[in-house]
C-alpha cells in the first residue's frame, strides 16, 4: 500500500494536476490556485507512501498477504464501493453533512466498531468540520442539500 501511495502521489503532482487543471496567469494568493489543494493531498499521499512502506521494511515482520485476509474479504470490498456510489449519488439532494453522517455511520457499523459514542461523535462532528472549514475558511461551496436553510445562517 505504501508503494501504491507513493506512486499515485507522484502521478497526481507530475502528471495529472499539471496537465489537468488550468492555471491562471496570474494569482494574488497561492491558496486561491485551483491546483493548491489538489498538490497538498498529492504531498500528502507521496508522504504516507514512504512512510507506510518504511514502517513495513523496517517494523513489520514479513507476514504472506494471505494470512491477513478476512474470509470475506472481496464480499466486504465490493460493499464498501457500492456505499461510495450511492454516497455520491446522495451528496446533491441530501447534503454533504447528511449524507457523509449517514455514510460514517454505516461505515462505522460495518467496521465492527463497538463503541458507539465514539461511531456518534465522530459520524456526527467530522461532516460539520469539514463543511465549515470548507465553506468559512476556504470558501468552497459545499452541497447543503435539504438543510440549505438551516444553514444558511450559519
Amino acid at each position: 500500500s505504501g508503494i501504491i501511495f507513493f506512486t499515485f502521489g507522484v502521478i497526481l503532482y507530475f502528471v495529472l494536476i499539471p496537465f489537468g487543471i488550468d492555471e491562471p496567469k496570474k494569482i494574488k494568493y497561492a491558496a486561491l490556485s485551483p491546483s493548491y489543494y489538489p498538490n497538498i493531498v498529492a504531498i500528502i499521499l507521496i508522504i504516507l507512501g514512504i512512510a507506510i512502506s518504511i514502517k513495513a521494511k523496517y517494523f513489520d515482520k514479513l507476514i504472506l498477504l494471505d494470512n491477513n485476509l478476512r474470509d470475506d474479504f472481496l464480499k466486504r470490498y465490493f460493499i464498501i464501493l457500492l456505499v461510495l456510489v450511492i454516497f455520491a449519488n446522495i451528496l446533491n439532494p441530501l447534503g454533504f453533512i447528511v449524507s457523509s453522517t449517514l455514510v460514517l455511520l454505516y461505515t462505522f457499523y460495518f467496521a465492527e466498531e463497538k463503541n458507539f459514542y465514539l461511531i456518534f461523535f465522530l459520524s456526527i462532528s467530522f461532516p460539520l468540520f469539514l463543511y465549515f472549514t470548507f465553506l468559512k475558511i476556504a470558501r468552497i461551496p459545499i452541497p447543503t442539500g435539504f438543510m440549505s436553510i438551516i444553514l444558511e445562517g450559519i
